[in-house]
């Protein structure tokens, strides 16, 4: 695709029919992927996560603490963010308070994923405007139909 637009994007250049017709096909073709933030401060989670979610098909980025997690919403405008609780630098609630400031206008849902079980910790997600909770240890199952979940509630609520 790339020599097609080198070859044509010339300001002397005619394009053909059918190379109009490729490149619209090409770009219509390629279906929107959201983009997931993964926030937690252990390595294994994080690369599990973005194995799973990668293999079904989103686009991941990555922080570690809660300084990362402010940083990368603002550089990244993700989609949807997966939020750990317990972090080093910062319990998720306090993360998640400081990026719904950030969020809310933006309409990017919250998934927090976490060991913690505790209903106090279930309602404190909910009052920061968690759009679910999934508690570890997780199955695929689950998680692909909390983040499918918070995605459609996204859609609907943009248009």
């Amino acid at each position: 695709m790339g020599n097609l637009l080198e070859t044509y994007c010339r300001p002397e250049a005619t394009i053909p029919r059918n190379a109009v017709n490729r490149l619209l096909s090409a770009v219509i073709q390629q279906p929107y992927r959201a983009k997931i933030l993964v926030v937690d401060d252990e390595i294994e989670v994080v690369t599990a996560l973005k194995i799973r979610l990668r293999s079904a098909g989103y686009r991941v980025v990555t922080a570690f603490d809660s300084a990362g997690a402010t940083q990368a919403v603002i550089a990244e405008h993700p989609d949807l963010v997966i939020l750990d609780i317990g972090m080093a630098g910062g319990d998720g609630h306090a993360v998640a308070r400081r990026m719904t400031e950030y969020l809310k206008d933006l309409l990017v849902p919250i998934v927090f994923l976490t060991a913690h079980t505790a209903e106090a910790d279930r309602v404190k997600a909910r009052s920061v405007g968690a759009a679910d909770y999934i508690t570890k240890p997780y199955t695929s199952e689950r998680l692909l139909e909390g983040v499918g979940k918070a995605l459609n509630w996204q859609r609907e609520h943009q248009n």
